[in-house]
């Protein structure tokens, strides 16, 4: 589950990026963003702080991501983040535990954190 630093849930993605998103997944095959689901929640179940953008790194060369660069986004860079930014989020929303979000001047992605209200 996803909260604002508030504690008000997040169900959705945010509505000018849900038709962005819905493309980009179109291009990828269900086996591809289970790949990336999985690492995605490997990396939060292994931690109660995650940044979006230090979790791919950047060089996506033969991670789960990989894809994300040459099929769903046609080696656009930064439709290419902005793709794996809003998968996160969608990821997060899913989960069964709490997490919150915070954009910080240090990273460019957000940086997520477990929470209990």
């Amino acid at each position: 589950m996803l909260f604002t630093v508030e504690g008000e849930q997040i169900e959705t993605l945010p509505r000018t990026r849900i038709e962005f998103f819905d493309s980009c997944v179109q291009r990828l095959s269900g086996r591809q963003i289970e790949a990336m689901r999985a690492e995605i929640n490997r990396r939060f179940d292994a931690g109660d702080v995650n940044t979006s953008s230090w979790i791919p790194g950047s060089d996506w060369t033969g991670t789960p991501f990989e894809p994300i660069y040459y099929d769903a986004c046609h080696e656009d860079w930064d439709s290419s983040r902005w793709f794996f930014g809003l998968l996160v989020w969608d990821t997060v929303m899913q989960r069964e535990d709490s997490w919150a979000f915070i954009r910080q001047d240090v990273a460019q992605g957000l940086t997520y954190f477990r929470v209990e209200f």
